[in-house]
């Protein structure tokens, strides 16, 4: 929920829309960790990773993404883990 929340947030024109929609996620991520769900951090980072370089921080999409990416043992061909290897390898 706070990871839809924040992508909504996003879409908004709020001029806080950046900040608080990172906090809704840095929130979420904290909650999906205590929980150790990986594929939900997955997405979290996608989505963090995706807001970073939409407004101009390219290299923290990498640095978000990339340990939560690493930590993957299976599930490589979900829609998820072939996005977030697209977003990696700079193909989208």
């Amino acid at each position: 929920i706070l990871r839809a929340t924040a992508q909504r947030l996003l879409k908004s024109t709020r001029d806080d829309r950046v900040a608080v929609a990172s906090a809704l996620l840095d929130d979420a991520m904290e909650q999906a960790g205590r929980h150790s769900a990986l594929a939900w951090q997955l997405r979290i980072a996608i989505t963090m990773g995706e807001m970073h370089r939409a407004h101009g921080h390219s290299a923290m999409l990498r640095q978000v993404l990339e340990p939560v990416f690493e930590r993957l043992t299976e599930g490589f061909d979900t829609a998820d883990a072939l996005h977030a290897r697209g977003l990696l390898e700079g193909r989208l």
